[in-house]
C-alpha cells in the first residue's frame, strides 16, 4: 500500500530505464486516512514495472519561499531541504499529488512545496532556460474533502497546479475529488478511482 511508505521517501537507486518512475507528494498527516486510501486504490492495478518515490509534505516540512532572488542567478534554490524531492521529481515520468482540502486550499505544508517551484519559473524567464525540467511528465491530482461543496476550491487548486506546471514540462492529465466524506464512506470513490486507473495503466 502506498500509505505505508508515504511518511518517508522511498528510493530506488537502480533507475532502471525500463521502469516507469512515479514521484508522489502525499499531502495528508494521516497515513491511513481517506487520502491514502484513494492513492492506494489508484495504484492497485498499476503495472509491476513502476518505481515509486514518495514524499510526505508534512514530514518534508519545506521552508517557505521568501523571494530571496537566488534562483534568478543560479539554477538552484539556496535552501536545500527539497533537493532530494526536486531531484526525484525532475527524473519522474509521472507526478502525483494527493491531498485533503484545508480551508478551501492545499494544506500549508503542500503549499510550501508548490511555492518553491518558483525556482523553475525563474529558470525559464530569468535564466532563459527553455526547459527547466527536461523530462516531460504527466501529473495527476487527487483531493479529499469532508465537506460536500468543495468543487470551487478544487478548481482553484487545479488552476494553481496548471500554472506551476506550465514551466515544468508537466501536463496535468487527470484529477479526482472525493468529497462529503464527513458523512459518507469513501468506498464509492475508491471504485471510481480504480476505474480511472485502469483506463490509464491498461
Amino acid at each position: 500500500m502506498i500509505c505505508l511508505f508515504a511518511n518517508t521517501a522511498t528510493t530506488d537507486s537502480s533507475y532502471d530505464e525500463n521502469k516507469m518512475r512515479v514521484c508522489i507528494l502525499f499531502g495528508s498527516p494521516r497515513k491511513e486516512g481517506n487520502t491514502a486510501k484513494l492513492l492506494d486504490a489508484f495504484f492497485e492495478a498499476s503495472p509491476e514495472n513502476i518505481a515509486f518515490d514518495t514524499f510526505s509534505a508534512f514530514q518534508l516540512n519545506a521552508q517557505p519561499c521568501d523571494d530571496c532572488g537566488y534562483c534568478k542567478t543560479k539554477e538552484a534554490c539556496i535552501k536545500h531541504d527539497l533537493d532530494d524531492f526536486c531531484d526525484k521529481l525532475e527524473k519522474a515520468d509521472v507526478f502525483v499529488i494527493a491531498t485533503p482540502i484545508y480551508l478551501m486550499n492545499f494544506p500549508s505544508p503542500v503549499k510550501a512545496v508548490l511555492d518553491r517551484f518558483q525556482r523553475y519559473y525563474n529558470a525559464r524567464f530569468f535564466l532563459k532556460k527553455r526547459l527547466p525540467i527536461e523530462k516531460p511528465k504527466r501529473a495527476f491530482f487527487f483531493a479529499t474533502s469532508g465537506a460536500d461543496d468543495n468543487e470551487k476550491s478544487f478548481e482553484f487548486m487545479k488552476n494553481q497546479l496548471v500554472t506551476s506546471f506550465s514551466v515544468m514540462n508537466t501536463r496535468l492529465t487527470d484529477c479526482y475529488l472525493a468529497q462529503g466524506l464527513d458523512n459518507i464512506s469513501i468506498e464509492n470513490d475508491l471504485e471510481k478511482i480504480r476505474e480511472l486507473s485502469k483506463s490509464i495503466f491498461n
